[in-house]
């Protein structure tokens, strides 16, 4: 029965065309005025929606059969992906299949270089390498970049092959740039290669945060790292990720950086060497396996190579205030203004030790007095802007630091 016809026996009209005096009593006197206008009235007639019970897509069986955990259960020891062998030849665990890695670091400590330098190892294969990934090496690397233009990421791609020693093309290593893709599109192309690549063994997502929108949105970091946990369970193979520091700590950027640092089995640090700027160190930032001994590497001839014997302190000291590049000190101001328009300039002080006061030793021992010139920096460079003197202080929004 259609819209017309379920009407017309609901009010029991028997003519469509028949005028409102034989309409039986019972219609609502209020709608003459719109039933003068049948038939071309325009009526939306919603029959009384049944609820249906919500259906699961596995029974409460299915669950307890996949994810329930008893004492009894036993399972293998999780397979080794990629591992660090120290100097006294201890192998530890960098990664495992079926789990994800985080690297993270300021900017230019030289985080893609060591991603050059830990597929490259896997690659060649060599037992007497710092880094190895015997179990990885003969399946499947995809390795997607997200920052760079193609002929970086081309002049990548031949580090990885010259570093690894391979005469002959690699074939089971894949690459790809996504720079100019939006970040629904850059998940979306990620996922058609994942499923249409067989034995995959390492992914590795150099810029992670360009597959959101923001890195401070909530729901698509957790959609984002759910995403990664999947796909490592599901084609069992290691996903390593990159990702920059915030720019007054060492903690990861954004939301996105506090889900990653939480799912991942290992997070590695990446710090420009205090004592040697032309060395970059990779520490053990946080580990579930037993953490494995810190190395140094530096670039010779555009190539990542190992140190040897390099010592290595313990906890990386604090980057100086005033030697931040531009781009983190601009981060730094968006941050204090992120919730006002503008400061007085004892206000913005305030903001600013409030903020940097953890980060920066500097800030921690002489307070306002080193920010007060990191102010005027931010002035004289156009990252904040003053219209006139004692006027209040706003961010420059249009303010680039290329």
């Amino acid at each position: 029965m259609n819209i017309l016809d379920q009407i017309n026996k609901d009010f029991e009209i028997t003519n469509p065309s028949m005028s409102l005096s034989s309409i039986p009593e019972k219609i609502n006197p209020n709608a003459d005025g719109l039933l003068s206008m049948y038939p071309k009235l325009i009526y939306e007639y919603k029959q009384e929606e049944v609820s249906e019970k919500k259906e699961f897509s596995l029974s409460y069986e299915e669950i307890m059969e996949r994810y329930s955990i008893g004492f009894d259960d036993e399972f293998e020891d999780d397979v080794r992906a990629i591992e660090v062998v120290s100097e006294s030849g201890e192998v530890n665990i960098l990664g495992t299949l079926g789990n994800i890695s985080l690297i993270k670091g300021k900017a230019k400590s030289r985080k893609s270089f060591l991603v050059n330098l830990i597929i490259s190892s896997v690659l060649g294969n060599d037992e007497s390498s710092k880094i190895r990934g015997s179990e990885v090496a003969s399946k499947h690397i995809l390795y997607f970049d997200t920052e760079q233009g193609k002929s970086h990421v081309a002049k990548a791609l031949n580090r990885i092959k010259a570093k690894s020693n391979l005469e002959y093309d690699i074939e089971n290593l894949s690459t790809f740039t996504l720079r100019e893709q939006t970040p629904n599109k850059r998940l979306e192309y990620i996922d058609c290669v994942i499923k249409n690549t067989n034995d995959i063994g390492l992914i590795i997502i150099d810029g992670v945060k360009d597959l959101v929108t923001s890195i401070n949105d909530e729901r698509e970091s957790t959609e984002v790292s759910s995403k990664l946990l999947k796909w490592s369970t599901e084609y069992n193979c290691h996903i390593m990720v990159v990702l920059h520091e915030n720019p007054s700590n060492d903690k990861s950027r954004g939301h996105i950086g506090t889900e990653l640092t939480n799912k991942a089995e290992t997070v590695l640090q990446v710090a420009v060497d205090d004592k040697n700027s032309k060395v970059s160190v990779v520490r053990a930032s946080a580990c579930r396996n037993k953490e494995f001994e810190g190395f140094a590497f530096e670039i010779k001839e555009n190539l990542p190579y190992i140190l040897d014997d390099y010592s290595i302190d313990k906890k990386p000291s604090k980057t100086a205030l005033n030697d931040l590049p531009d781009k983190d000190k601009f981060d730094l101001f968006t941050e204090a203004f992120k919730n006002n328009k503008e400061f007085k300039r004892s206000e913005l002080l305030d903001v600013l030790r409030t903020m940097l006061y953890k980060g920066f030793k500097e800030i921690k021992n002489k307070g306002k007095n080193e920010i007060t010139p990191f102010i005027r920096y931010g002035l004289d460079n156009g990252m904040i802007l003053q219209e006139g003197n004692r006027q209040p202080y706003r961010l420059n929004k249009e303010f680039s630091h290329s």
